[in-house]
């Protein structure tokens, strides 16, 4: 292949002279880039700008709180005493401070105050809480109320109140709370309680007790309880004023400003050498639920007793029992052995027993000491030297015993008229102890006890066809094959003390059946067929009943059919009737028994000898 080949030219170029003026042309191609230079540097001073100022917004609204609202913005400060005297009039100033950017809306304050709180303005009244509305609250604005109130509670204690702010905020439904706690010291209680009462006490010996009750509130504290806690081993002998309730609960009323009270209390203490007894006093306004107990204590006191072991110890013993609370049976002869024993050091020269009975039901004529005069005068046996050679002297450790027989008075000495029947007992121990000086030095111990009279609840039966509540039917005397229809009678009477819980009880003899005819309708009489048991249940029999009230009385019928096995006998139609009963005043059960009732009615006034007996 051939290629054409072309021959070379020279070709000349001219150059501009712009060449010669760099400045010129620098500048024509430079101005586009110092233009964009110049702008952003404009952007980026605006950008530096914009974020200093982020940033001190950011800064302002931090501290500030932003646009929210919280409950942190929300202060409640409490202007009050940190200590107050119990029963003084409390002024609690209450100040809400709105340190949100939006307001508070229908903004209201609780407070919540310890239990015992009573309204300043009438201090009968509780004051559990109290309440204010403060309303609308603007930003940065603060609103103040003031609440009083008298606070109750014990000396030295530190009692809380709960302040609680409840608001809204525009543009919702939501219900916001703060809530702050603010403690209160009472440094002295509204009342002061002072118990006068020997700090050592004999075992056995009377610990009375003298309680000064001291209102030290400037306004009237109202519904004041005073209650005595007794420790074991201490008996309640006697008080003035009489309790309110039971035997420890006095209702003192209202107490006025520096007002004082007084109560006396009579009692025995026992218990082993060196034990400790507290009796402790509590005060307070009546509980709202119950006024027969103390709402909220605000004072409280012990009074403490140290036991010893009398000199000369004494212990009581009913008919081998000893307690200082015995029952016993009316008419029943009780024994009393009244062990003694001289627990000191030394020897007790002269040593005198007394012992002194009391009760409107004690028979005089059933007491008879032994060893020992009995003074129905003063109703008092004496024990001594000269009626016992063994009371001359006791040497340390040396014991003896004494007795006596006595007795209540019986039903048929009218003992149903005496309500709660008791025998109350206390015996006196006297003696000399010399001393180095040869001076006689007199020692005392005493020692008591009770002895409680059981109620006579008594039940009888008896069978009847031609009289009574109820008629009898069929053949009489009975006849084989022939069913004969009797009435049964249980009569319960009562003596001296109520009775609760009572009942009878019987069964059927397999051969008699329940005719389902009782009288009257008022008693509860039911049948078990399931063993042929009879049950009258009486509930509560009142002392009296069938002396000086109505004998308590209750009848139902059976059926009898003699069988051929039975001719020429008087079958039993009732077997052994038993009474049970709680005797309320002694605490104790109580039972009886009725002879069980055949068809020899004997004490149906119409029945004749062999009316009783079947025949064919």
């Amino acid at each position: 292949m051939n290629r054409r080949t072309e021959p070379l030219h020279e070709r000349n170029y001219s150059v501009e002279g712009d060449w010669e003026h760099p400045k010129e042309i620098q500048e024509v191609y430079m101005e586009p880039a110092r233009k964009r230079s110049t702008f952003f540097v404009v952007l980026l001073s605006a950008a530096i700008v914009f974020f200093l100022a982020s940033l001190v917004f950011a800064g302002y609204m931090y501290f500030r709180g932003g646009n929210s609202v919280s409950a942190d913005n929300v202060d409640i400060a409490v202007g009050a005493p940190v200590q107050i005297g119990g029963g003084d009039v409390l002024s609690l100033d209450v100040t809400v401070t709105n340190n949100n950017p939006v307001q508070l809306v229908l903004a209201d304050v609780t407070v919540t105050y310890p239990d015992g709180t009573k309204d300043a303005d009438d201090v009968t009244q509780d004051l559990p809480r109290d309440d204010a509305l403060l309303g609308n609250i603007d930003p940065d604005a603060a609103v103040k109320h003031t609440f009083k109130a008298v606070l109750f509670g014990q000396e030295n204690s530190t009692e809380n109140i709960q302040i609680e702010v409840d608001y809204r905020v525009p543009g919702s439904n939501a219900v916001f709370q703060k809530v702050k706690s603010f403690p209160i010291f009472l440094s002295s209680a509204p009342v002061s309680i002072q118990v006068a009462a020997p700090a050592q006490v004999s075992s056995g010996q009377e610990a009375d007790m003298t309680v000064t009750v001291t209102s030290n509130s400037t306004s009237p504290v109202s519904d004041f309880l005073l209650q005595a806690d007794y420790p074991f081993g201490y008996t309640f002998a006697s008080a003035d004023p009489t309790p309110t309730y039971d035997n420890n609960v006095w209702d003192l009323g209202t107490l006025q400003p520096q007002q004082q009270k007084v109560i006396t209390i009579k009692g025995s203490l026992t218990g082993q050498d060196g034990d400790q007894r507290v009796v402790r006093f509590s005060g307070g306004s009546a509980s709202a639920a119950d006024p027969k107990s103390i709402g909220t204590v605000v004072v409280s006191l012990p009074q403490t007793f140290a036991v010893e072991k009398p000199f000369i110890g004494a212990t009581l013993v009913f008919d081998g029992n000893a307690t200082n609370a015995y029952v016993a049976q009316s008419g029943k002869p009780v024994r009393l052995d009244v062990t003694y024993v001289n627990n000191a050091s030394t020897t007790i020269v002269n040593p005198e027993i007394d012992l002194y009975l009391k009760g409107s039901v004690l028979d005089q004529t059933s007491v008879i000491a032994d060893l020992g005069f009995y003074d129905s005068g003063a109703n008092e046996v004496r024990w001594t030297k000269e009626t016992d050679s063994n009371l001359t002297s006791l040497a340390p450790g040396q014991s003896g015993t004494v007795s006596v027989s006595f007795a209540s008075l019986g039903l048929s000495q009218n003992i149903a008229s005496f309500q709660d029947p008791e025998i109350d007992l206390s015996v006196a121990l006297s003696g000399t102890e010399p001393t180095q000086d040869n001076a006689a030095q007199t020692l005392q111990s005493t020692a008591a006890a009770s002895v409680k009279i059981a109620s006579d609840f008594n039940v009888t039966a008896q069978s009847l066809y031609f009289s009574g509540a109820l008629a009898g039917s069929g053949p009489i005397p009975p006849k084989v094959g022939s069913p004969t229809v009797y009435t049964i009678t249980w009569t319960a009477t009562n003596g001296s003390n109520d009775v609760s819980n009572a009942q009878v009880t019987a069964t059927l003899p397999s051969y008699v059946s329940w005719a389902n005819v009782t009288y009257p309708s008022s008693e509860n009489i039911s049948f078990d067929p399931v063993g042929g048991q009879v049950t009258w249940n009486l509930g509560s029999v009142p002392a009296g009943t069938g002396y000086s009230l109505p004998a308590r009385t209750a009848s139902f019928q059976v059926s009898f059919t003699p069988s051929i096995s039975q001719v020429g006998t008087s079958p039993t139609l009732v077997n052994v009737a038993t009474l049970q009963g709680l005797d309320n005043f002694t605490s104790t059960a109580l039972t009886d028994t009725a002879q069980s009732v055949s068809t020899r009615i004997f004490t149906d006034p119409s029945f004749q000898n062999g009316q009783d007996v079947v025949g064919r």
